[in-house]
C-alpha cells in the first residue's frame, strides 16, 4: 500500500475521531450543565422553604406588635428581661418621646432606642403625612415573579396558600407601621396610637436573623448544612450554595442570605461520567478497529492489484522466450546442435515455470472457494523431500546453487497430503532460490527432523532475510517485499500463501524466520499413529 493513502486514511479517521471526541464532550458538558441545573434548582427549592419560614416568623412577630394593645405603651412595670432578645426597646411620643419601662432600661440601651428614634422622626411623619415612603424595594416574590415558562419553585411559590396569606397580611402590616431602617442594624417601627399618639419599638435586625436562625435552622438541626446572615454573600464557600432573599414589606430594605452546603443528592453524575467514558472507549475501540480493516482492506487490494501485474509480467516473459525460441527454430535459424539443445531446454523450462504459475494461481482459486479436496493419509515425508530435491537439483544447479539435503534416520510417520507437501517445497525452494540470489554464499539448506511428535522441514537460504515488520505478513496473499514498479525478483506473492493454506490443510504449522544471514521457512506436520 502506498504511504501517503495509508496518510490520508490516518488523517481522515483521526479527525472523525476528533469529531466524535468533540461530540461526546458537548453532549457530557451539556448533561453535566443540566444536572447542576438541577442540582441547584433542589437546593433552591430548600432556600426557599427556609426563607418562607422566616418570613412565616418575622410576619407572626409584627402581627403580634400589631395587636398589642395601646395600653400596653403606658405599663411601666413591664420586664425587659421578658422582651425578645431582638426588641431593643419599645417607646410612644405624645409628642414628648417617653420610653417604656425606662427605669428598667440600661443607660446605654436607653440611648440608644432615643438615638434611634431621633434620627428616623423626620422620615416617620412624613411617611404619616404621605410625602414619601420608606420602602423602596419590591419583595422578593414580586422581583421574582416568572416572565416566561416557570420554573419549579414558582409553581410551588404559587401553590403555598400560606404564602398568599402571609402577603396581604404583611399588606395590611405595611398599612399600620411606618418603618425607616437607621444605621443598616437598626429599624424603627411606629404606629398611630390613642389620641394621635406614636408608639412603637426599635428593632435589632441582627438579632432578629439570629433568632430566626435558632427557630427556623437549629431547632430543625441543620446548623450543619444551612446558615441564615444579614445581607448579601460576598462569595460562596467551595461546595456551598448561596441564596439571597429580599425580606418582604415593611422590612424590605434589609436582605437575609443563606448558605446551603451541597446536599448528598442522588444526581447520577457519577454514572454519567461512567457512561461517558465507556461511549468515548467505545468509539475510539470502534474506530480503531474500522481503521484497521479498512487499513487491511486497501491494503489487500493493493496487493491484489500488484499480483495482476506480476501475473500480466509473469505470463509475458516465458511466453516471448517460447515464441521467439520457437520461431528461431521453426525457421531453421538454429544449426548448432547444441544451441538447439540449450533452446529446447530453454522453452521446457518456460513451459514448466507457467505450468507452475498456473497450478499456483488454480490451487489458489481453489483454497479461498473451499474446493481443494486433499487425500490426507500416513506417510513418509522424508521420501517425498527426497523426490522433490532430486527434481529440483538440476534448476538449483542451473541457477548457480547448491542444495544440501539432510533427512534424519528414523523419522515418524506424519499425516500428509505428498502431491500438497510437494507443491509446498517446489515454492519455498522457487523462494529460495529468487531472494538468495546475489548472496555471498549461493547454496539451499534443506533438512527433516523429528520434533515434539512430529517432523519439521526446513528450508533456508543465505540472502539477505526479511525486514522484521513484515515477518508476519510473508505468507499473505499477494503479499511481496518489494515495490511492484522497482522489485528485482520475479513472483506473484502466491507462493507463501499457498504454502500455509496447503500445511494448515495438513494440520500442520508454517513459520519464517531470519537466520544470520538468510530466511528459513519451518514446515512443522504431526506424527500420525499406526
Amino acid at each position: 500500500m502506498k504511504e501517503p493513502t495509508l496518510f490520508k486514511l490516518r488523517l481522515g479517521f483521526i479527525a472523525l475521531g476528533a469529531a466524535l471526541l468533540l461530540t461526546v464532550l458537548g453532549l457530557l458538558h451539556s448533561a453535566v450543565s443540566r444536572l447542576e441545573q438541577q442540582r441547584r434548582l433542589r437546593h433552591q427549592m430548600v432556600a426557599e422553604r427556609v426563607f418562607d419560614e422566616a418570613e412565616r416568623e418575622i410576619s407572626s412577630l409584627l402581627q403580634h406588635e400589631a395587636e398589642r394593645p395601646s395600653v400596653a405603651y403606658d405599663a411601666s412595670e413591664t420586664d425587659p428581661q421578658r422582651w425578645s432578645r431582638f426588641i431593643v426597646g419599645y417607646y410612644r411620643r405624645d409628642p414628648e418621646l417617653r420610653l417604656v419601662a425606662q427605669d428598667k432600661l440600661e443607660p446605654e440601651r436607653s440611648a440608644r432606642i432615643r438615638d434611634a428614634v431621633a434620627r428616623a422622626q423626620t422620615t416617620l411623619d412624613a411617611v404619616r403625612l404621605g410625602r414619601g415612603s420608606a420602602q423602596v424595594a419590591p419583595s422578593a416574590d414580586e422581583e421574582g415573579q416568572p416572565s416566561g415558562q416557570p420554573s419549579s419553585p414558582d409553581v410551588l411559590r404559587q401553590l403555598n396558600r400560606s404564602v398568599k396569606v402571609r402577603e396581604r397580611r404583611q399588606h395590611e402590616l405595611t398599612e399600620t407601621f411606618a418603618v425607616v431602617s437607621v444605621s443598616g442594624d437598626l429599624l424603627v417601627v411606629e404606629r398611630s396610637g390613642e389620641a394621635e399618639r406614636r408608639e412603637g419599638f426599635v428593632l435589632d435586625v441582627p438579632q432578629l436573623v439570629s433568632t430566626i436562625q435558632s427557630w427556623v435552622v437549629s431547632a430543625q438541626g441543620l446548623d450543619a448544612v444551612a446558615s441564615l446572615r444579614l445581607g448579601s454573600l460576598h462569595k460562596a464557600e467551595k461546595n456551598t450554595y448561596g441564596f439571597v432573599h429580599r425580606l418582604a414589606p415593611p422590612l424590605a430594605s434589609h436582605e437575609i442570605s443563606l448558605s446551603l452546603l451541597k446536599l448528598d443528592d442522588d444526581d447520577a453524575t457519577g454514572t454519567l461520567y461512567g457512561l461517558a467514558a465507556l461511549l468515548a472507549a467505545a468509539a475510539i475501540i470502534g474506530l480503531v478497529a474500522l481503521y484497521r480493516v479498512v487499513a487491511v482492506q486497501i491494503r489487500f487490494a493493493e496487493r491484489r492489484n500488484n499480483f495482476v501485474a506480476a501475473v500480466t509480467h509473469e505470463l509475458k516473459t516465458p511466453l516471448t522466450s517460447i515464441r521467439m525460441y520457437g520461431e528461431m527454430l521453426r525457421d531453421g535459424m538454429v544449426e548448432d546442435e547444441a544451441t538447439r539443445r540449450e533452446y529446447y531446454a530453454t522453452i521446457t523450462a518456460e513451459g514448466e515455470r507457467l505450468t507452475r504459475l498456473i497450478n499456483n494461481v488454480m490451487e489458489h482459486g481453489e483454497l479461498r472457494r473451499g474446493q481443494r479436496q486433499s487425500n490426507v493419509q500416513r506417510g513418509d515425508v522424508g521420501a517425498v523431500v527426497r523426490e522433490v530435491v532430486e527434481v529440483m537439483t538440476p534448476h538449483i544447479e542451473h541457477e548457480g546453487f547448491k542444495v544440501d539435503l539432510q533427512v534424519a534416520d528414523g523419522l515418524p510417520a506424519v499425516r500428509l497430503d505428498a502431491d500438497a507437501v510437494k507443491q509446498v517445497l517446489f515454492n519455498v525452494l522457487d523462494n529460495a532460490l529468487k531472494y538468495g540470489r546475489g548472496a555471498e554464499r549461493q547454496a539451499i539448506h534443506v533438512s527433516c527432523t523429528a520434533q515434539d511428535a512430529g517432523v519439521v522441514v526446513s528450508v533456508r537460504d543465505f540472502g539477505p532475510g526479511v525486514v522484521e515488520e513484515q515477518l508476519s505478513t510473508v505468507f499473505e496473499p499477494f503479499f511481496r517485499g518489494e515495490d511492484e514498479l522497482t522489485r528485482r525478483q520475479k513472483g506473484t506473492g502466491l507462493g507463501l500463501s499457498l504454502v500455509r493454506d496447503l500445511v494448515a490443510l495438513m494440520h500442520g504449522e508454517v513459520r519464517g524466520v531470519n537466520r544470520s544471514p538468510g530466511f528459513e521457512v519451518r514446515i512443522a506436520l504431526i506424527a500420525s499413529q499406526p
